[in-house]
C-alpha cells in the first residue's frame, strides 16, 4: 500500500484532514444530497445539486464573508479541478448558487444537518459528551440574522418613534458536545404576511421546532436547556409528552410562586445540599436542589417540578444560577445535571457569537431571495459543524502541534493548500479507505 513519507507537505496534510472530515460526515459528497429534488430541467443544469452546495459550503468555510468571493476564489484552476474529479463539474458562479438555492424545498434542505449529526451518533460521535450517561445536550436559542428598513412582507416588524424596521430571526437547536456545538434544527420566526394582527415570536417557534425534533429523534433521550424565556406550562407540557428532561433558567421574578416554594422548603430540606468544586476552574460551588414543586400554569394544569440552585464562588466573584428541571435530583447526580446540562446553555451563545464575528458572517444577507436566504444559511451551519470537526481532528494536533492562531487562519491555510495544490491524482488516493488508514499511521 502507498503512504506518505514523512515528508509529507502542508498542504498535503491540510488536503488529507478536510477530505477525511468530509468523508467522515457525508460519507459520499455526490449522494449525500440526494434526498434534495432536483427543480432545474435537465437540459439547463451545468453544474449539479451536489457541486453547488459544496461551493456553498466552501463559501463558509473557508471564511469568505460575501456571496461574490465564490468567483475571486473558488473559481480558480486548482479548485476547478478537483470539482470536476468529484462532481464532474468546476466551480459554479456565486449567482448560479443563488437562482439554484432559490428554487430548492426548504423543508428537504433542512433536514441535511440533522441528517449529519445522526450520521455522527451512529459513529458513537457523541457517546462522551451524554449527561447522566444517557442524555445528549440540546440547547435551544434564538438569534437575530439581519435587520433591513425597507418592508419584508414575513419578516418580524418593529416600530420606534414612526420608524419601522423589518428583523429577520431564527430559533436554533444545537446539540452541545466538547467537539462543538451542532445544528439539529431551526426554526424561523417569521410573520405568515405583513398585515398579520399578532407577529411571530421565538416562543412560538419553539412548538414547531419541537414537532421537528421529535421527527428527528423519536427515541433518543435529550436533555434540553433553555434561557430564561421558556420556563412555562406549554413547555414543560411538550417536554413530558415528548419523553425530554429539561434544564430552564429560572429569573428573579419569573415564576414567583415556584420561587416563594423554594425559599420556604430548603430550611426543611437541609440534606438536599452539597459543596463541591467546579471541574472546569476549581471554583467553589454550593448546590441547594428541591424536588416535587407543584406548579399550575395559566391554563391550570398543574405541573411537578424541581429546582436547582447553584452559587458558584470564584476567587471572590459571586455567579448565581438557577433552573427549573423535571430531573428527579439527588446527591449523586445535582453536580453533573447542573454543571453538564443547565450551565452548557451558554454554549450555544457563543456559537451564534463565532458564527456572526468570526469568519461566517452569519448577520450577512446572502441572498435577496426569501428561499435561497435560507438555504445560504443551512449551508453556513453545515460548515460550521465540518469546520469544527476539522478542529477536532485527532492528526491536525499531531501533524501542527504547535496549531493556529485561530479558527480563520486555520479556514486560511485550507483554502491554500486547495487554491494552490496541483497532484490531483494524490487527491484522489486520498478517497480510498486504506489509504486512509496508512496515512494515517504516517506522521
Amino acid at each position: 500500500m502507498k503512504t506518505l513519507d514523512k515528508s509529507i507537505s502542508e498542504y498535503e496534510k491540510l488536503i488529507f484532514i478536510t477530505l477525511k472530515t468530509t468523508k467522515k460526515i457525508f460519507g459520499s459528497v455526490t449522494s449525500f444530497f440526494s434526498d434534495v429534488s432536483e427543480p432545474r430541467h435537465e437540459s439547463y443544469i451545468e453544474y449539479n445539486l451536489p457541486s453547488v452546495f459544496f461551493t456553498a459550503i466552501f463559501l463558509f468555510l473557508f471564511r469568505l464573508e460575501a456571496r461574490n468571493k465564490v468567483n475571486e476564489f473558488l473559481r480558480t484552476p486548482k479548485i476547478n479541478n478537483i470539482f470536476l474529479m468529484h462532481f464532474n463539474c468546476g466551480v459554479p458562479h456565486g449567482d448560479t448558487i443563488d437562482d439554484a438555492f432559490a428554487l430548492l424545498d426548504i423543508d428537504e434542505v433542512a433536514k441535511i444537518p440533522s441528517k449529519i449529526v445522526k450520521r455522527l451518533i451512529k459513529q458513537k460521535f457523541f457517546n462522551a459528551d451524554r449527561t447522566l450517561g444517557k442524555y445528549l445536550i440540546i440547547a435551544v436559542d434564538g438569534t437575530g440574522l439581519y435587520s433591513s428598513s425597507k418592508p419584508h412582507s414575513q419578516w418580524l416588524r418593529r416600530t420606534t418613534n414612526g420608524k419601522t424596521t423589518y428583523l429577520h430571526y431564527a430559533l436554533e437547536a444545537k446539540l452541545i458536545s466538547k467537539h462543538g456545538e451542532f445544528s439539529v434544527g431551526t426554526a424561523f420566526v417569521e410573520n405568515e404576511h405583513e398585515d398579520t394582527p399578532k407577529q411571530d415570536c421565538e416562543l412560538k417557534a419553539f412548538y414547531r421546532l419541537a414537532e421537528e425534533l421529535k421527527k428527528i429523534f423519536p427515541r433518543t433521550k435529550l436533555l434540553l436547556t433553555f434561557d430564561g424565556l421558556y420556563p412555562n406550562g406549554p413547555v414543560f407540557s411538550i417536554c413530558k409528552r415528548n419523553g425530554w428532561k429539561y434544564m430552564i433558567v429560572l429569573k428573579n421574578g419569573c415564576l414567583p410562586s415556584v420561587h416563594e416554594e423554594f425559599t420556604s422548603l430548603t430550611p426543611l430540606n437541609q440534606e438536599n445540599k452539597i459543596t463541591c468544586k467546579s471541574k472546569r476552574n476549581e471554583a467553589r460551588q454550593e448546590i441547594n436542589w428541591v424536588n416535587d414543586v407543584l406548579y399550575k400554569d395559566t391554563k391550570g394544569c398543574t405541573h411537578k417540578i424541581g429546582i436547582v440552585d447553584c452559587i458558584e464562588n470564584r476567587n471572590g466573584e459571586i455567579s448565581h444560577w438557577r433552573w427549573v428541571t423535571n430531573i428527579e435530583t439527588n446527591k449523586n447526580n445535582v453536580e453533573e445535571i447542573a454543571n453538564d446540562g443547565g450551565r452548557l446553555r451558554w454554549r450555544i451563545e457563543n456559537a451564534f457569537n463565532t458564527q456572526k464575528n468570526r469568519g461566517f458572517a452569519l448577520e450577512h444577507q446572502y441572498s435577496r431571495d426569501p428561499t435561497a436566504a435560507k438555504i445560504f444559511y443551512y449551508s453556513l451551519q453545515i460548515a460550521d459543524m465540518l469546520s469544527q470537526l476539522i478542529k477536532a481532528e485527532k492528526l491536525l494536533k499531531e501533524w501542527f502541534p504547535r496549531g493556529f492562531s485561530s479558527a480563520k487562519a486555520l479556514a486560511m491555510k485550507i483554502m491554500e493548500a486547495f487554491r494552490n495544490y496541483s497532484s490531483l491524482e494524490k487527491i484522489q488516493t486520498f478517497q480510498n479507505e486504506g489509504y486512509c488508514k496508512s496515512i494515517a499511521n504516517t506522521s
